[in-house]
């Protein structure tokens, strides 16, 4: 007869949840990810740096204003 080792699911599971862990935590969720983008906006728009705030727009937004006209008109409103 031969010794049996120790059972490969105590060592399955447990690492298993350890990956699951740390997907969890490391991979930011989607509300996460359009706060940190409307953050990055809005804190572009305060510096009056509104180039930068124009690339963060959705493509839609993008079809309804070109870079120009979209920062003349922050110029104009802003008054910097």
């Amino acid at each position: 007869m031969y010794k049996r080792g120790p059972n490969k699911m105590i060592l399955i599971i447990p690492a298993a949840l350890l990956i699951a862990l740390i997907f969890f935590f490391l991979i930011p969720s989607e509300p996460q990810k359009a706060k940190k983008v409307v953050d990055a906006f809005y804190t572009y728009e305060q510096e009056a740096q509104f180039s930068a705030a124009y690339d963060l727009f959705h493509s839609k937004m993008l079809e309804r204003n070109s870079r120009g006209r979209y920062i003349e008109n922050r110029w104009k409103f802003v008054g910097v």
